[in-house]
């Protein structure tokens, strides 16, 4: 996971700032986690790759101030970012201003950034540019319909995941527009000679944001600006010089993006109102490019079925699978209280069924109603972890469970080497999972 912690204008600070912070460093425990390397630097901090303290698998990023003055603005950031749901949006998973050091806790999200992408790959194709960018587009509908506002839309802050799919991060310089003041600034500013506040980078910062007299009470049309740069520049291969339109530089372009781009950017009072009016536009000209592609119907003769729909990868939905260890861990858990559980009702309470039975008995019950009920026995709840539908990523239901439970009978025949093919599969699924349809996932 990359981002780009640096302003590309330069930031102005008083004379009386106090000074920096040391920041983060291999081993270091922050919280649940233990700082691995560090990924990107600024200014005012430092992303680090991260994992657990005790899940080794489990990675996620850290956000360490380097700036003392930058702990309230770490915190606006993360109550920003983390009042947004959608799947285009990093998730935040944790938060303390008031730790040594101080840090924000982002899910990991395994790729490159969009600039990284653009740099590998120069100009991207008509129909990768615009799928991205309605990506982008659809994290930024969310966040205006929250009143929310980014004011840094750049490639370095937009993440692409292995599956290539846009992850919008870095809410640093994000505001509240409705209700905001000058003194509401979420991070770093530069501070004109006359007391004003211009925040934002230089090359994707809006006219209105470039003025220290209207910086602060910029509204979601500067995030609409950005994006027009940011679409230029990924179909194109390069910044806008002037007033050439994408089809002006690369004539294999269809022309009617250029409307879309033009009231992006484009003066205040002619763009458009948010994100959301763009989103629109791009879906637009996605139906009418669906209407000149459709064929012709088939007569009955020559129809075809259709080719059946591929599901999504957990991953895709912002779930990670549980490896081996952690699921070991938890199975010594619940055997440890299922043999507590016999043993104390064989004590006080003999039963009818001999006690070579009632320990099997017990642990296919306890199994198969705890997952079945709850997702999760116990120990899967002790190490955050839940079983879902490996088809559908949903709950499975308790037959369903009964199923999966009696199928784990396989999974320890030889030598629970069913068990063990989960530290081996790419999606760390066991003999049983893979009989029975099921992924155990991360529970986050």
């Amino acid at each position: 996971m990359t981002a780009d912690l640096d302003n590309e204008l330069s930031t102005t600070s008083s004379p009386g700032d106090s000074g920096k912070v040391s920041g983060g460093r291999p081993g270091l425990r922050v919280g649940e986690h233990v700082l691995d390397e560090l990924i990107g630097r600024g200014g005012f901090g430092e992303v680090w790759r991260a994992h657990h303290h005790v899940l080794k698998d489990k990675l996620v990023a850290v956000k360490v101030p380097l700036d003392p003055d930058y702990v309230s603005r770490l915190k606006s950031e993360g109550i920003l970012q983390h009042s947004l749901e959608g799947e285009h949006v990093v998730r935040i998973l944790g938060l303390d201003p008031d730790h040594d050091p101080p840090y924000l806790t982002m899910e990991w999200v395994s790729g490159q950034s969009l600039r990284d992408y653009l740099k590998a790959h120069g100009r991207l194709d008509q129909a990768e540019a615009l799928r991205i960018g309605r990506e982008i587009a659809e994290a930024l509908t969310e966040a205006h319909r929250k009143s929310i506002v980014h004011r840094d839309l750049k490639p370095e802050n937009i993440l692409l995941d292995q599956e290539g799919r846009v992850r919008l991060t870095d809410f640093g310089l994000g505001k509240l527009v409705e209700g905001t003041t000058a003194g509401k600034l979420l991070s770093g500013s530069l501070v004109s000679l006359d007391g004003g506040n211009v925040v934002g980078t230089l090359r994707y910062m809006s006219p209105e944001q470039r003025d220290p007299q209207r910086a602060a009470t910029v509204d979601a049309r500067a995030d609409v600006y950005a994006f027009g740069l940011v679409l230029f520049e990924m179909l194109t291969g390069s910044p806008p010089e002037g007033v050439e339109a994408p089809s002006e530089v690369v004539a294999s372009l269809d022309p009617r993006i250029d409307a879309v781009f033009r009231r992006c950017y484009a003066r205040l009072e002619s763009r458009y109102a948010h994100m959301g009016e763009v989103l629109r536009e791009l879906d637009a000209l996605s139906a009418e490019d669906a209407q000149q592609q459709e064929p012709a119907p088939a007569s009955p003769l020559e129809a075809t079925p259709l080719a059946p729909v591929l599901r999504r990868s957990v991953r895709q939905v912002g779930l990670s699978p549980t490896g081996f260890w952690p699921r070991l861990i938890a199975a010594v858990i619940d055997l440890c209280l299922v043999h507590f559980l016999t043993t104390t009702i064989l004590r006080y309470a003999p039963l009818p069924v001999p006690p070579p039975l009632f320990l099997p008995l017990t642990l296919l019950l306890y199994d198969a109603l705890f997952t079945g009920l709850t997702g999760r026995t116990p120990g899967k709840w002790l190490l955050g972890a839940r079983v879902i539908s490996y088809e559908s990523n949903k709950a499975i239901s308790l037959p369903h469970a009964f199923a999966r439970t009696l199928l784990k009978g396989f999974s320890a025949l030889p030598l629970f080497l069913g068990f063990a093919l989960a530290a081996i599969d790419d999606e760390k699924r066991t003999l049983h999972d893979h009989a029975a349809g099921t992924l155990v996932v991360y529970d986050i």
